[in-house]
């Protein structure tokens, strides 16, 4: 049944607005079957001494973004309008909801909803630009204490390329492991270790070129202003860019603070307009 309602899923928007429908009006019973069968779950989890049972739904938080119209967007139709539905599994419960949610007007809604929310910023691997910027050591023994407990760095890594693939991933863990796949798959055969600083360049390449592809021309001049700044505006373009991740928060002090993606800083475009504004600073100066 499961592999027949997937395959209609995928037919069309026509098939998905029809099981929506249908599924609403049924939610409340799905709901009771789903909660009968967590407690019956919960008996048997404690018989084992554990503490109870946790439901983890990963993966929401790259939930694509689409506007609904009148306001409404995909995001608030799942966190905000089902949010009651998403609470009421008896059991606890961990949702991953986009960050660029936290910045919109519905974000005191959905704190309000998800009350024992906890915002999981990036790893500092640099600090802030109005600070001096530079590397942060704590940021970056962290993300190659990440690394170790994935691959073994001292038979697969040069030294330097370990330091260029936490600096090259913003902070971001998931980018930090794509980056070493990328790595891997476009190694030199002849080099004694397969990362190599010349590897890493070419999976930081692939990720710069993925970057290209999504980033408007009008948001750039607004990506070059949070660079300078390590600030963002909360209005929908700044959403998308960090729904989009081209622009990273992180969280060390009382306010959160923003950069551009590595990535992204390395685009002809950013550059372009970046070296522009120094101009006309310098001039006006």
């Amino acid at each position: 049944m499961l592999t027949r309602l997937t395959g209609q899923i995928k037919t069309g928007d026509a098939v998905k607005t029809e099981i929506r429908q249908r599924l609403d009006s049924q939610i409340e019973q799905l709901i009771g079957r789903l909660n009968e069968l967590l407690l019956r779950a919960e008996i048997e989890v404690r018989k084992t001494s554990k503490k109870a049972v946790v439901v983890i739904v990963d993966n929401l938080d790259r939930i694509t973004f689409k506007d609904l119209g009148g306001g409404r967007t995909s995001h608030d139709a799942l966190f905000i309008e089902h949010g009651e539905q998403l609470c009421a599994l008896h059991c606890h419960t961990v949702y991953t909801v986009p960050i660029s949610m936290m910045y919109g007007l519905s974000a005191r809604t959905l704190c309000s909803i998800f009350p024992a929310y906890h915002v999981l910023p990036m790893i500092k691997s640099r600090e802030p630009r109005v600070k001096g910027g530079g590397d942060s050591p704590e940021g970056m023994n962290r993300l190659r204490g990440i690394l170790g407990h994935r691959i073994e760095i001292d038979s697969l890594c040069e030294e330097d390329a370990v330091t260029d693939l936490c600096r090259a991933c913003g902070g971001h863990p998931r980018d930090l492991m794509t980056l070493v796949r990328h790595s891997i798959e476009d190694a030199d055969e002849n080099q004694a270790k397969p990362i190599t600083r010349a590897a890493v360049e070419r999976a930081e390449a692939r990720l710069v070129a993925a970057f290209s592809r999504m980033i408007p021309e009008t948001y750039f001049e607004k990506l070059v202003a949070v660079y300078r700044t390590n600030k963002i505006k909360k209005d929908a373009d700044h959403q998308a860019m960090l729904f989009s991740q081209s622009v990273l928060e992180y969280a060390n002090g009382i306010e959160p603070w923003h950069d551009v993606h590595p990535a992204v800083q390395k685009l002809d475009s950013f550059t372009e307009v970046l070296k522009n504004e120094r101009a006309k600073l310098t001039a006006e100066s």
